[in-house]
């Protein structure tokens, strides 16, 4: 239902202070409450099970990054992580796994980091560990249902989301000398970033543009016939405003297709091309390490963003909330200083996308240069 900009902002607040009400009341009443706070003792840690049972794949890959750093380092300790299908079949580990029923077999764990599950499955996976450490964000979607049954939770914070990534391995007495993070290189998609590179014929003096229109929770948004809120209708005028030497190269999923075209369509740059749907979603990370240190990846926030912060290319988010990449080193956020701060909605209600289309393509070129220059690297801009 439209309700006018003004009135929208009005409402969003509310409900914005409603949803953080909600998050310090859940955890105020657990830190009363909770038995499993008082009760339960820490034990000696030698396996650990880090539960990312939710469908957001960018929030999978910085969870399995921070999964992969403290692995590494802590190299004594057994660590396992419960993922979904799709997740473990592209990471292909050993101790990544989608099955319950398949770390049922080697419980119980010292300790289990719960970052996202389903309440029903929250409940099949209760008995694997004593020692539970879980999510802030459990408060707005299990409102008091699993949270009582949490040892450690993460006071609620409101910062960028890698952050607070780290914050439970630290509650559960991991320790960082930094939060650097690295995504791994896995050779089946370097191959395949490879044979693209070889197909298109780029060279790796030559810098690339990497747009990123699409994301899915814009796709579902379209096919129930609403107004996408991720999305930014503004990239042919920013590609008119790129050097014609310089190569574009449009990313995404086989359903981005249509994006791409109307990109290409609207642009008068000629040097532009879309590769939607040619690249495996952890090829086109390879594909952008190749070129990381002379490319830029301008994206909207869906996993690919995510993604290029973790892969260190220079990149810059476009994005209505102001949680997401600015972990990166290498990343720029673009937030609206206009529109309905705030808002959750994977639809725009009010069907313009004020907030988002707010943002100028002088603001991402701009962006670019500071990113080049060195300045500014894993801040927020507001546009």
């Amino acid at each position: 239902m439209k309700l006018g900009f003004t009135l929208r902002t009005i409402v969003t607040k509310f409900e914005r202070m409603a949803r953080i009400s909600i998050l310090y009341l859940d955890y105020f009443l657990w830190e009363i409450l909770s038995l499993e706070r008082f009760f339960t003792k820490k034990p000696k840690i030698r396996k650990v099970l880090v539960v990312h049972h939710d469908g957001y794949l960018g929030d999978a890959v910085s969870t399995f990054c921070v999964f992969d750093k403290v692995r590494k380092k802590y190299k004594k300790i057994d660590f396992y992580m419960l993922t979904t299908q799709n997740f473990a079949k592209m990471i292909d580990d050993k101790n990544v796994m989608a099955s319950i029923e398949e770390i049922e077999k080697i419980q119980p764990f010292d300790i289990m980091i719960i970052i996202g599950i389903s309440p029903l499955n929250f409940q099949k996976i209760f008995h694997f560990s004593d020692y539970k450490i879980g999510s802030q964000t459990g408060g707005v979607n299990t409102f008091l249902s699993t949270s009582f049954f949490l040892t450690k939770r993460i006071y609620p914070y409101f910062k960028p989301t890698i952050k607070e990534r780290f914050m439970y391995f630290e509650l559960a007495g991991f320790k960082f000398d930094n939060y650097d993070l690295k995504f791994p290189k896995i050779r089946k998609y370097q191959k395949e970033a490879k044979k693209l590179v070889k197909k298109l014929k780029l060279n790796k003096k030559q810098p690339i543009i990497f747009f990123n229109p699409g994301a899915n929770s814009s796709l579902v948004a379209i096919k129930e016939g609403l107004y996408p809120y991720n999305k930014w209708d503004r990239f042919s005028e920013l590609a008119d405003l790129i050097n014609k030497n310089i190569r574009i190269l449009i990313v995404g999923t086989k359903e981005d297709q249509s994006f791409a075209k109307k990109i290409i369509k609207n642009t008068s740059h000629k040097n532009i091309i879309s590769i939607c749907g040619k690249t495996s979603f952890l090829g086109l990370g390879e594909l952008m390490r190749r070129f990381k240190n002379t490319s830029y990846l301008i994206t909207v926030n869906t996993g690919t963003s995510h993604l290029g912060g973790a892969i260190g290319i220079k990149t810059i988010e476009l994005l209505r909330e102001k949680y997401h990449n600015v972990f990166a080193k290498t990343a720029i956020s673009l937030y609206p200083s206009k529109g309905c701060r705030g808002c959750r909605r994977y639809y725009c209600p009010e069907e313009d996308n004020i907030c988002m289309n707010s943002i100028k393509p002088t603001k991402i070129f701009d962006a670019i240069h500071k990113l080049k220059e060195n300045q500014k690297q894993g801040k927020i801009i507001y546009c």
